[in-house]
């Protein structure tokens, strides 16, 4: 570096292969010098949109259904933000959230993200949801992420604790993540979620998965909640149709004290220019 500071084109290579390999703080010390801007085009895609919905049918009341979408903005490398809104009818009600999104990369091993959404109608979501989350790569191709969800109602805020562990093998994962803590009601909840999948050739996504836990259920806003045990099997297929678009299928059942309560099934179009 210094025998490149008056040498503009060796210090835009110096920091396009520095944001590259991962070398991050070094990079934007280069980039804050005079002449910057040399971050703007090494990402193709700067823009990412997934527009999806999907439907419940529901056992014992009316279908839910949600629709909505997400967008988010690459700014540079490691800083990337964005926005949501979703539109969501239960019970025969009718809610719509709000959301921002905000993640930053220090290095190649430490990422932080913070996403928050807020509730329009509050007819049964949260008046506000926080998620603060922060994750550790490790040279074991392993990841470590811990967070909390903060979620308010007018009962009062529920205050759970997510800690998680995703082990990469070729080209398959396997993730478990642990949800503790209480809900707006205070009582305690856990719940445990598992899943397995694999990625190939950057083009397909899969996984499948089960959850189990005591979570307390919100489902009328603070009015009636259920203390039940919560079950469900579900799966995710993303599949890149090319470069800038692709389709992700989702779904699966939820049981309650081991009866069906519901059947899920999502459909997303994914993005990016």
């Amino acid at each position: 570096l210094e025998h490149s500071d008056d040498n503009q084109e060796a210090l835009d290579y110096l920091a396009h292969i520095s944001w590259q390999v991962g070398h991050l703080p070094f990079a934007r010390s280069i980039d804050a010098m005079p002449a910057g801007k040399r971050t703007l085009d090494l990402r193709g895609f700067r823009n990412e949109l997934f527009v999806n919905s999907s439907y419940d049918w529901v056992e014992d009341r009316p279908d839910w259904y949600h629709a909505g979408f997400s967008y988010t903005r690459h700014i540079r490398p490691d800083l990337n933000g964005g926005i949501s809104f979703h539109h969501y009818r239960r019970n025969d009600m009718d809610d719509q959230e709000i959301g921002l999104h905000l993640a930053y990369r220090w290095n190649m091993r430490l990422s932080l993200e913070l996403q928050s959404l807020f509730a329009t109608e509050r007819n049964f979501l949260a008046i506000q949801k926080h998620r603060p989350t922060l994750m550790l790569s490790l040279p074991t191709f392993t990841v470590l992420g811990f967070g909390m969800r903060w979620d308010e109602y007018e009962s009062g805020w529920g205050n759970v604790a997510r800690l998680s562990l995703k082990q990469y093998y070729r080209i398959f994962y396997g993730e478990y993540t642990l949800l503790t803590g209480t809900d707006n009601f205070d009582q305690s909840v856990t719940t445990h979620i598992g899943r397995i999948g694999f990625e190939k050739d950057e083009k397909l996504f899969c996984h499948i998965g089960y959850s189990y836990g005591d979570e307390t259920l919100d489902e009328f806003g603070s009015s009636v909640f259920s203390d039940q045990l919560v079950e469900s099997l579900f799966f995710n297929i993303r599949y890149f149709a090319s470069s800038s678009w692709g389709i992700v299928l989702a779904g699966g059942p939820e049981y309650r004290d081991d009866q069906l309560f519901r059947t899920t099934a999502a459909l997303s179009l994914f993005l990016r220019f």
